[in-house]
This record gives C-alpha cells, sequence and structure tokens, in this order.
C-alpha cells in the first residue's frame, strides 16, 4: 500500500519523517511517500508530487499548531480527498486537540500522536490491506516495539521552538515549505 505524509513547516516536516521512517517498520506492507524525497530541479508544480498523490492508497496528515491553515496543507489534503475514500485520510496531530482542527480537514478523523492513538491509526491503515494485513497481535506487537522510536522524534517536534506561519499565502506555496 502506498501512503503519502503531507506537511508544512519545520515541527511537521520532523513528524512526517519520523512516521515515514517509522511506518514500514510497523507495517511492511505499506510504502511511504513524503516530499521532501523529490529530486531537485523538478518543474513546480512537481510531476513526481502529483503522481505520487495519485497513486496514494493512504494519506496521513501531519498537523501542528502552526501550519493548521498553510495552503500546502490544504492542498494536499485536497488531493488526498478527491482520490480517496475519507477514511483513508488521517490528520496526525501533534500539540493539538481534534476540536482545534479547521474546515475543511476537521471533516476527517483526527489522530492524536499518542501511543494509543496511534494503534488506532495502524489498525486502520492495516486492515486497509485486506487479505496482506496482520493478524492483530503481531501488530500491536509490532507497534509496541517501535513505539519508542517514533515516540522520542515526537518528543524532539515538541520542543523545537514553533514559528508563526507565513503571513502571505503566495510565498507559502512559492517556497513551497519555508
Amino acid at each position: 500500500m502506498k501512503a503519502f505524509i503531507c506537511w508544512s513547516g519545520e515541527r511537521s516536516r520532523l513528524v512526517a519523517k519520523a512516521v515515514r521512517q517509522w511506518l514500514p517498520k510497523v507495517i511492511q506492507a505499506v510504502e511511504p511517500f513524503m516530499s521532501e524525497y523529490i529530486v531537485k530541479g523538478n518543474s513546480w508544480p512537481d510531476d513526481d508530487l502529483d503522481a505520487k498523490l495519485r497513486e496514494a492508497q493512504f494519506g496521513v496528515i501531519c498537523l501542528t499548531r502552526e501550519n493548521l491553515k498553510e495552503p500546502w496543507i490544504q492542498f494536499e489534503a485536497g488531493a488526498l480527498y478527491m482520490r480517496l475514500e475519507q477514511e483513508r485520510v488521517c490528520p496526525y496531530l501533534l500539540g493539538l486537540q481534534p476540536s482545534e482542527i479547521p474546515w475543511p480537514i476537521a471533516r476527517f478523523m483526527a489522530t492524536k500522536a499518542e501511543k494509543e492513538d496511534t494503534r488506532k491509526l495502524m489498525d486502520k491503515i492495516n486492515k486497509s490491506l485486506g487479505e496482506a494485513a496482520l493478524d492483530s497481535g503481531r501488530l500491536s506487537e509490532a507497534v509496541d516495539v517501535w513505539w519508542p522510536r517514533l515516540e522520542d522524534a515526537l518528543t524532539a517536534a515538541r520542543k523545537l521552538e514553533a514559528k508563526p506561519p507565513l503571513k502571505d499565502s503566495k510565498r507559502s506555496l512559492t517556497k513551497r515549505r519555508a
């Protein structure tokens, strides 16, 4: 299964990178992608990015207080919404409560970046695999084994000083991830 991980801003990038590295350790059948790894020099908007959005079978939107209204997050969330069933797009919240998410992203069921809520997200992704899914005991054990590594990365992201979002939305889109 191909998973697309959305991010915008430094704290969100750290969370996305950690999830991208962690996810296939827990569910080996998942191939995560985040746009940090697009080849430099490609045209903008990036053809690779468009292709990855089209290929996605699940989407994780890494949200922090700073990027809630960033145009890039809205764009990728909208692209995932148009491509996938609503149940296959999930905001992943660092330092936020689901009630703080603005529309239209609030339409998706959010996951707090905490162990038990993350376990529920892994269960959802796993069930999306159909016959290739891990049995629930193996999945639970994998989450338990690998959780400390993700938790360390989430703790580091929480400690990073929050930067206010850019005020000029045009700049946000053209600078992509400033």
